[in-house]
């Protein structure tokens, strides 16, 4: 409740009726600044990273992340509190500044553990850190015995494109 001041007030009553005033009253939120300018772009990053770890080009990764940014926002979110014009711009477009940095720093930690063979416990934090989504994925596959590279994938087409296909529209 301290960081999401969603106390009691909120959580209780009629869930579709709050639903409904908080998708219809768009406005400015009152969140702390390391909320609406960290935070969120970090929940940003994790789908922009997640949509390029799945092959997707940089622009469709942004749109990705504002797609399922704006799901959260107008889904569960919307029922604790009116939708925000903050979160619904600085989430995907802080998330791609900042996506874009973890793509980078991955690389670098894959190419150092890919020449020394070593993979320290602080290489395992940053990949991590840098993509909390795909790690708990990973995780959740090994629990089941899944192995990623057979899994079929959710292809949005036409929406997106997979980098390196050609494109099958008409």
């Amino acid at each position: 409740e301290s960081v999401s001041k969603w106390g009691e007030d909120k959580k209780n009553g009629n869930v579709f009726r709050k639903w409904n005033d908080n998708v219809n009253n768009l406005r400015k939120d009152k969140d702390e600044w390391e909320i609406n300018y960290i935070g969120h772009p970090y929940f940003g990053a994790s789908y922009y990273v997640r949509a390029r770890q799945r092959g997707y080009d940089r622009e469709s990764s942004f749109w990705y992340s504002a797609i399922m940014s704006t799901i959260y926002e107008y889904g569960v979110e919307a029922i604790f509190e009116p939708v925000s014009i903050q979160d619904l711009i600085f989430t995907p477009v802080g998330g791609a500044i900042m996506g874009e940095y973890f793509m980078t720093a991955q690389e670098n930690i894959h190419r150092r553990i890919q020449k020394t063979g070593i993979t320290t416990t602080t290489d395992k934090i940053n990949l991590f850190l840098t993509d909390p989504l795909g790690s708990v994925n990973r995780k959740v596959d090994q629990w089941f015995g899944l192995d990623e590279n057979k899994q079929a994938s959710l292809d949005l087409y036409p929406m997106f494109e997979h980098k390196g296909e050609e494109s099958t529209k008409p």
